[in-house]
């Protein structure tokens, strides 16, 4: 047993293939779905449906002769209709997920205003949202992937307050808080240890180690460290040291343990706590944990005025530009804390994200000095390109981005500097230099090294292709960055613009007959296209497509979604005839019954009454289904002379001879109609009126679809009045008929009929 899946608009379809269709039932209950199979046995699952977002799990299990198919969805469907078919053996479960908000997105009514159709005639799903919507260029303008400034980080190494000691170390120490680290260790290693009572000595000790941690000697400093065994309160002077070198050794992780583990021996000395707090909210932003600065703040009211500063870089870091301006934005021009390079990028964003964009770009240049000769000298330069354009310098910005572009060529700066000048080559020139802006995106999207840019420029491509009105290639180029860059932060745009394009570009090909690219692009993006805005025009085209390559589940899906969007809108009334025609057409008379009579209920007086009932009524018949659709004639229905031919049928089919023939009275020659005399016809030569029947039949012989059975019944009935006349109709008819069955039957009646004239007596 084989079971698979197909999703359409509002409902899935499970099929199991079987060998052979047994007795089944089918019973839900919430979330569950139960299809019980009698008499049948199953030895393995072929290709099981895998979880998805509507199905969590199937499974089966045998229950004496039978087996219990369980379905366990994710949300519980408003219905589930069954249905077997035998070309092949398969069960069909269509479980329709109904309206409930919960249960599926929401149908509504559109009212962004971005679709093309009038408010009418649309149609759609809660759909995806773009800021950039109605403004496509802009976004050449504004958007740009985040541009990271690297620096080295650096770690502030604070002087800790002095214990009491004695007077000799005083002046070793001086010098290290000054910061001339060289002098003091010299002062300190001239002290003769063995002169040096046991703490002195230890705090000797650790002065030589923060003298050469001062110098930047961390390997000797380490050496030295490690080499003491600290005790008492200069333990928590050592522990500082430690985390120190450790962090200035790559290992933040190991500083930060080192600091907690000391911080309940710190005591109550401010200064030291300061140092404490200022090397752990150094540690944090230096792996990217401003969160924890921000908390420690919280808890430290006080503060030195370089924790402040540490705590606004952190509030930069998360967006909170407010906060971090009432520290930076009032802190000294000339103050020692602004040598600190993450400080300085903390105060350029911090100014071109309140829109100060002249003094950020002067701020990007001065860090940008700051790190002359470092990996991010070029990209502080880039981004006081950025201000300078953002602040109205276009000519400024643009040559330097020119010069970035050729002194970096083939780094992330210089790339970057490349894009931008495609960006504003879209913004500021014509069809030619926009083409030739779409080739470099496109280079930039393979070549690029980081990720980032690639998936700038490929969005960038694509929406360029849109803005010049290529729309087959615009989709194209969508749908390969959504494979390729389907995880990042342009997703949503990228699906937000396949949702407008992609009702397009279908149309485009099935305007032109290219059903075959149209829906195998619906299929491939199924789930954009019913999220965004659709026109009843376009769903209509798309359900007649499917039906005429043969896809009939598949129209079947698209007329009931339009169904069920365009409640209570003159849309949902003519969805019915041609849904109803391809259930027809599918063989599925059990849907064609409910859908049919749901019209009839809903629009007794609707303009496809007639004909709905007509499909209905052929359903039935050519089911075999006779009595069911006797029943129908036993009330109200809408009357028209197709109705009357189809209820001719099915009344001679139930052998009412009389009330057939009531139905088939005053049937003209043209069309259609030519059946319902064929009908007459056949009602009276079954009476045995054949003279009433002849005449019918002869108008019938020429020319009509029912020549060939028009000239069987005439030889039979001039076979026992007239024979050399029977045995010319049943002659013509071998000779010229068209249809193998009637040329075969009026070959046998001509060869009996010869044989009984051969053995008439001769007068």
């Amino acid at each position: 047993m084989g079971i698979s899946k197909e999703d359409g608009p509002g409902s899935s379809q499970f099929v199991l293939r079987v060998s052979q269709v047994p007795s089944y039932s089918v019973k839900q209950s919430g979330q569950r779905v139960d299809l019980l199979l009698r008499d049948t046995k199953v030895e393995s699952l072929v290709a099981p449906v895998p979880e998805d977002s509507a199905l969590i799990r199937l499974s089966y299990a045998a229950q004496g002769s039978d087996v219990m198919v369980t379905f366990l969805l994710r949300r519980a469907p408003s219905h589930v209709d069954s249905r077997s078919s035998s070309r092949p053996d398969r069960i069909i479960l269509d479980v329709f997920w109904g309206e409930d908000a919960l249960a599926r997105p929401a149908i509504v009514m559109s009212q962004s205003g971005r679709g093309r159709k009038s408010p009418d005639s649309v149609l759609s799903l809660q759909s995806l949202r773009s800021d950039y919507a109605g403004r496509w260029l802009d976004f050449f303008a504004e958007y740009q992937s985040p541009v990271f400034v690297p620096i080295s980080p650096g770690f502030a190494l604070v002087s800790l307050p002095l214990p009491e000691a004695s007077p000799v170390l005083l002046p070793g120490f001086s010098l290290v808080a000054q910061g001339q680290g060289r002098e003091g260790k010299g002062l300190l290693r001239a002290l003769e240890p063995s002169l040096l009572s046991g703490g002195d000595r230890m705090l000797r000790n650790l002065g030589l180690v923060e003298a050469l941690a001062q110098q930047g000697l961390d390997g000797e400093a380490k050496e030295e460290l490690d080499a003491l065994v600290v005790e008492g309160g200069l333990r928590s002077r050592a522990a500082y040291l430690r985390a120190l070198l450790l962090v200035r050794n790559g290992s933040p992780y190991l500083g930060l343990g080192e600091l907690f583990r000391a911080r309940s021996e710190l005591g109550t000395d401010p200064e030291v706590h300061a140092a404490f707090d200022l090397l752990e909210a150094e540690i944090y932003l230096s792996i990217d944990k401003p969160r924890e600065v921000i908390e420690r703040a919280s808890k430290n009211e006080g503060g030195g005025a370089a924790f402040k500063v540490r705590s606004a870089e952190a509030m930069v870091m998360l967006g909170d530009y407010e906060g971090a301006w009432k520290v930076l934005g009032v802190l000294p021009d000339q103050d020692p804390l602004w040598s600190r390079p993450e400080t300085l990028r903390a105060y350029a964003e911090l100014l071109h994200q309140r829109g100060d964009y002249p003094r950020a770009a002067k701020a990007w240049e001065a860090l940008a000095a700051a790190l002359e000769g470092q990996l991010g000298q070029g990209l502080a330069l880039f981004r006081s390109g950025q201000s300078y354009f953002k602040g109205g310098e276009r000519k400024l910005a643009l040559l330097l981005f020119r010069q970035l572009k050729s002194r970096y060529a083939a780094q992330e700066v210089g790339l970057r500097s490349g894009l931008r000048l495609s960006d504003y080559a879209v913004l500021s020139s014509g069809e030619n230099r926009r083409l030739q802006a779409a080739v470099e995106y496109g280079t930039l999207a393979i070549q690029a090294p980081l990720r980032k840019l690639r998936e700038e420029a490929a969005f960038k491509q694509a929406l360029l292709y849109f803005l010049l009105h290529d729309n087959v290639r615009s989709v194209e180029f969508l749908m390969a960055f959504v494979r390729d860059f389907g995880s990042g932060s342009l997703r949503s745009e990228a699906d937000y613009l396949l949702t407008e394009l992609l009702p397009v570009v279908v149309e485009e090909h099935l305007s032109k007959g290219q059903e075959f690219e149209a829906l195998i692009l619906v299929e491939q993006n199924r789930e954009l296209i019913l999220s965004g805005v659709l026109s009843h025009d376009f769903l209509t085209s798309l359900a007649r497509a499917f039906s005429r390559i043969g896809l009939l589940d598949r129209a079947y899906s698209v007329f009931l979604f339009i169904r069920d969007a365009a409640q209570g809108r003159p849309e949902a009334e003519a969805v019915y005839l041609p849904m109803v025609r391809v259930l027809l057409e599918a063989e599925e008379v059990d849907l064609v019954s409910r859908y049919a009579g749901e019209y009839l209920s809903s629009f007794p007086q609707g303009a496809d009454a007639a004909e709905i009932f007509v499909l209905l009524l052929r359903g039935l018949y050519e089911a075999g289904r006779i009595e069911e659709a006797r029943e129908l004639l036993r009330v109200d229905y809408p009357r028209s002379e197709a109705v009357d031919l189809w209820a001719g049928r099915v009344l001679l089919a139930s052998g009412e001879l009389d009330g057939a023939a009531a139905f088939l009275a005053g049937a003209g020659l043209d069309g259609r109609q030519q059946q319902a005399i064929f009908m007459r016809a056949e009602i009276f030569f079954a009476r045995g009126e054949q003279g009433r029947s002849q005449s019918l039949y002869e108008a019938l012989a020429q020319g009509t679809a029912h020549g060939d059975q028009s000239k069987y019944r005439l030889g039979q009935i001039f076979s026992s009045s007239d024979r050399g006349l029977a045995l010319k109709y049943f002659t013509d008819l071998v000779e010229e008929g068209r249809d193998p069955l009637w040329k075969r039957l009026a070959a046998e009646a001509a060869a009996e009929l010869e044989r009984k004239m051969r053995l008439e007596p001769k007068l």
